[in-house]
C-alpha cells in the first residue's frame, strides 16, 4: 500500500490566489522494489469560497499500468472547527450529507490500487 508521502518520483505543490494544487507523479511500490514504477498520477486542487464560506474540492487519478488499477480512494482529510451549536457540514457521501455530527464522528474515503499480482496502493 501506498500513501501521499512515500514511494512518489515527483510531488509537485502550487499555492495560486484562492487554490492549492497538489499533483504525485509516478509511484515505485516499496514492497515491489524490483518492479518497475506505476505511472499512477494523482492530481488534487482545493478552492476557496470564501462568499459560500465552503472549499471545493477536485481529485483526480490516472494510471497507465495494466497491473495497476484504482479500487478506492481515500478523500482529503480537513479539520473544520464548529462555529456555533447550530452548525452542519455538508459531506461528500454519495450525492452528499448535512451532517449536524460531523464535528463527533470521523468520516473518511479510501481508494486502493491493487496489482493483478496481490499488490495493493491505498491513496
Amino acid at each position: 500500500m501506498a500513501d501521499s508521502s512515500s514511494g512518489w518520483q515527483q510531488v509537485d505543490v502550487q499555492e495560486k490566489h484562492t487554490s492549492l494544487e497538489l499533483h504525485w507523479k509516478t509511484w515505485q511500490a516499496p514492497v515491489l522494489p524490483a518492479q518497475p514504477p506505476v505511472e499512477l498520477q494523482v492530481f488534487v486542487q482545493v478552492t476557496t469560497d470564501n462568499e459560500a464560506g465552503a472549499f471545493h474540492w477536485k481529485l483526480k487519478a490516472h494510471c497507465r499500468s495494466s497491473e495497476w488499477s484504482l479500487w478506492r480512494v481515500i478523500f482529503p482529510q480537513v479539520q473544520i472547527p464548529r462555529l456555533s451549536e447550530h452548525s452542519a457540514a455538508l459531506v461528500p457521501v454519495a450525492s452528499g450529507q448535512l451532517r449536524r455530527d460531523a464535528w463527533d464522528v470521523s468520516i473518511t474515503r479510501r481508494a486502493v490500487i491493487r496489482a493483478a499480482g496481490g499488490g495493493a496502493c491505498s491513496f
